[in-house]
């Protein structure tokens, strides 16, 4: 194999990774939270009064964690872009 096939089979390797570590970044908090909120409902008797409280805090803590992978992969890819116009640059004096 090239090393161009490498390189693009890691970039799909890692695209994968970043989806799958996604997903568990979004369900997990809610899932578990609203799960909770519902034993605690279920305990008190209070209807759905925490089932919601504790799904919206899910939701709310699985942006935060969305924003800040998110966020640290925009800054890596954008350092890596500059990296490369001062390697470019290099290469042209």
């Amino acid at each position: 194999m090239t090393s161009e096939k490498h390189s693009k089979i890691r970039k799909e390797i890692s695209l994968m990774s970043f989806t799958v570590e996604l997903a568990f970044i979004l369900a997990v908090p809610m899932i578990v939270l609203a799960f909770l909120g519902h034993i605690l409902d279920k305990a008190i008797d209070s209807g759905f009064l925490f089932l919601i409280i504790f799904t919206t805090v899910g939701i709310i803590i699985s942006s935060m964690i969305t924003v800040k992978k998110v966020t640290s992969i925009l800054n890596q890819v954008n350092k890596d872009y500059e990296d490369l116009q001062k390697e470019d640059e290099e290469e042209r004096e």
